[in-house]
């Protein structure tokens, strides 16, 4: 799989000529109105068709994609979050098993997809309860499609692939943490609710996907949101002294407070996949908030990203069953855009999406194949350069 990409994801103007010269998506159809003409109904699986012959996917080989073509499209969604007055609208981005090719292959930022097809048909699902599910949160000033690597793995899976962009922290949106809204760290896990809702109320995907139990995987930033999402409690007084810190565009409202005290986690996430970021915050979570999450996680970090966080991580956290995997030459992008001087993207893309859909079918789908226990156990690596540690 190969994906046209701008400079590396640094290159903030490549990423705005682009933008500005019409790489965006196009208009969104509104959450639960089943998208556009193209993709309205489940098109079947006919024989001979892009996975007509899947039975089972827990069959599928994890370290490969599989064979079923990707769907694509984008649907609004409007909340007010706790703690403030106006809307707060989302893009929704849905990706899911498909029936058919088009020539509408979709832009996600800077990155031309050929491999997925905008609007296309979906197809019915191999398992009568329904397309399994991953939720997915991009990184600081990114955007949903960043990882398409993970995207292509879990899709031609079998799997439907949901991802918010995270308003107020895109692209073009101020990279630094002054000009951040601090509400953006109670805001991103409640984005993650909203996408899933978003997914289940969709005429269309909705019946048709398992949206009570999903895995959740999560880029830097995202990998904060993914263990808040998976129920990392946030340290009262931890919260107060970054309210306190004038690190951000603007102090805490007394409302904005209060949110920060209410519900985060999403009781749909039964696994939990911090990539790269997450691992270490405990100006927010404090000494033990890490420990209040009651899902497996599988922590992710490269050797040229500094990985000592997660080591932290594996040695304070008591209670939750964790794996940790750091990979040799990786860095923060080996999660996202590639890039990373040390080892190709071939290599660390297919790394991250086979341990990530590995833990994900466990999980989610109940796998009990051997070779999958032998991954994620470390008595099989997936490469050599990966160093795997657990903690149950």
């Amino acid at each position: 799989m190969k994906l046209r990409r701008s400079a590396p994801a640094s290159a903030l103007a490549a990423l705005i000529l682009l933008a500005a010269c019409g790489g965006g998506d196009e208009a969104p159809a509104t959450s639960g109105a089943g998208g556009a003409a193209g993709a309205s109904g489940a098109g079947g699986r006919p024989a001979g068709a892009p996975g007509s012959d899947v039975t089972d996917l827990a069959a599928l080989p994890v370290d490969a994609d599989g064979p079923f073509l990707v769907g694509y499209r984008v649907v609004e969604r409007t909340y007010t979050p706790p703690g403030q007055t106006g809307p707060r609208k989302l893009k929704v981005h849905l990706w899911y098993p498909a029936a058919e090719t088009n020539d509408d292959n979709p832009n996600y930022g800077p990155l031309h997809d050929p491999l997925a097809y905008r609007d296309a048909k979906v197809t019915k699902p191999v398992d009568p309860a329904g397309f399994p599910v991953v939720v997915h949160s991009h990184g600081s000033s990114s955007f949903a499609g960043s990882s398409p690597f993970l995207v292509h793995r879990f899709v031609s899976q079998g799997w439907v692939f949901v991802a918010p962009d995270h308003t107020g922290n895109l692209l073009l949106d101020p990279p630094n943490t002054k000009d951040r809204p601090i509400a953006l760290y109670y805001e991103r896990p409640l984005d993650i609710s909203q996408a899933l809702d978003a997914l289940a109320e969709d005429a269309t995907l909705g019946p048709l996907s398992r949206t009570s139990r999903v895995a959740m995987t999560g880029h830097s930033f995202g990998g904060y949101t993914t263990w808040v999402s998976a129920g990392a409690a946030l340290d009262p007084a931890a919260v107060m002294k970054q309210c306190d810190s004038g690190s951000y565009k603007a102090p805490c409202t007394d409302a904005e407070r209060a949110a920060f005290a209410g519900a985060l986690a999403e009781p749909r996430v039964v696994a939990a996949i911090p990539m790269a970021g997450g691992n270490g915050d405990t100006d927010w979570y404090g000494p033990s908030g890490q420990s209040q999450v009651k899902v497996p996680l599988f922590m992710m970090t490269g050797s040229e990203d500094g990985p000592q966080s997660a080591a932290d991580a594996l040695s304070r956290i008591s209670g939750v069953p964790l794996t940790w995997i750091d990979i040799q030459g990786g860095c923060h992008q080996t999660f996202s855009l590639g890039g990373c001087k040390d080892i190709s993207d071939s290599d660390s893309f297919s790394i991250v999406s086979t341990y990530a859909l590995a833990f994900a079918r466990v999980h989610v789908l109940g796998d009990a194949t051997p070779r999958i226990a032998k991954i994620l156990d470390g008595s099989e690596l997936v490469d050599p350069r990966v160093t795997l540690k657990k903690k149950d």
